[in-house]
């Protein structure tokens, strides 16, 4: 009895400890019986060392093909105690223990709890909308995989909207950590300090306190020694250049239902300058001009550069087709869409004249 309690009370502890611990144990033991089975079938059985070997596998595995077997009572007793004693209980608690093991890996993944701390080069998105996060997520992630440089680089999203992943994500193969960007343990996890890039993404455009979660952010991110692209959506306009203070390299403004936008800061830095520029009535102004008659693109471009009144961004066919920048093309036009100053603005109305002087009709 003594004994019997001595055995449960060790093998509850041993359930106490971590189950990698408890495949690893369970492996060296089944590997010491392995090897020293197969090491006293070749001495006393007077096998090869392959054929030992062979005979202890098809064992232990209770495969039992019968085309080898001790014929002496020593070699018998060793395949007694050691396999079917030994090796075929601890192979069956180690499939037991490694199965779980697998389980407990896919569980926390899909439920943020795993650190990605190897990673490196690789892409982090902090935060989510409040509002259709998934829907956001889908179209940040296809736009930067669009680009011919970042179809296969990894992405880490860390964000406490979703209690278990969304499978929309999950099939684009995301990584995600259930968190705030703030906690130095999540950027750690999400290894930060080696990314290629990392996106703050805001809860939505109103919320001030926002910006004070993205400068926690970056200050973090940069005090970890990340060097790479930081790129961050700013709710308060004086904000802006207090987060390029802290080290962001690009600063956009909260546009949820255009998420492109952020992604060409990723991609093509600088341009969230140009596309917010588009967006804005301040500055340059993208306007419609109409026009008619038959164009070469570069004539167009030569002349609205020459005139000082603009650059064609795209065009309207006859057929009502918006086409951009058709570079090398000669279309039939209606319309021209072309970014200009106040002072361009004011000469708008000379373009379709200015285009026929030029003879490019």
């Amino acid at each position: 009895m003594p004994l019997f309690q001595w055995l449960l009370r060790r093998g509850r502890l041993f359930q106490q400890h971590r189950l990698p611990q408890r495949v690893l144990f369970w492996t060296v033991w089944l590997l010491t019986l392995l090897v020293t089975h197969t090491t006293l079938i070749h001495y006393i059985e007077k096998l090869r060392w392959f054929d030992a070997l062979w005979l202890t596998l098809t064992t232990v595995v209770t495969v039992g093909y019968g085309d080898l077997f001790p014929k002496t009572d020593a070699g018998r007793w060793c395949t007694i105690i050691l396999l079917y004693g030994g090796s075929i209980f601890i192979l069956g608690n180690l499939v037991g223990e490694f199965f779980q093991l697998l389980s407990s890996h896919f569980q926390r993944r899909l439920h943020g709890k795993w650190s990605y701390h190897t990673m490196h080069e690789h892409v982090i998105i902090i935060g989510a909308p409040a509002n259709n996060p998934v829907r956001y997520l889908e179209r940040l992630i296809d736009e930067l995989r669009r680009h011919r440089d970042w179809e296969n680089r990894p992405i880490v999203v860390i964000s406490n909207r979703f209690e278990q992943f969304p499978s929309e994500l999950v099939d684009r193969k995301v990584r995600w950590i259930n968190g705030v960007g703030t906690s130095q343990t999540n950027l750690t996890a999400a290894g930060a300090s080696a990314a290629h890039a990392v996106i703050l993404v805001a809860a939505n455009s109103t919320d001030a306190d926002s910006d004070s979660y993205t400068l926690d952010t970056i200050d973090r991110l940069r005090s970890q020694g990340m060097q790479g692209l930081i790129v961050a959506e700013c709710v308060k306009e004086p904000n802006r250049e207090r987060m390029k203070r802290f080290g962001a390299s690009g600063v956009v403004r909260v546009m949820h239902g255009y998420p492109e936008a952020i992604a060409r800061a990723v991609l093509a830095p600088g341009a969230e300058v140009v596309l917010e520029g588009l967006f804005s009535s301040e500055g340059e102004e993208c306007e419609r001009i109409a026009v008619s008659g038959r164009y070469a693109w570069r004539d167009v471009l030569i002349a609205l550069a020459d005139a000082g009144i603009g650059t064609a961004l795209a065009c309207e066919t006859s057929e009502g087709q918006i086409v951009l920048s058709p570079v090398g093309r000669t279309l039939e036009l209606r319309a021209l869409f072309v970014v200009m100053d106040d002072a361009g603005s004011q000469r708008k109305g000379d373009v379709p004249a200015l285009l026929a002087a030029s003879r490019l009709g």
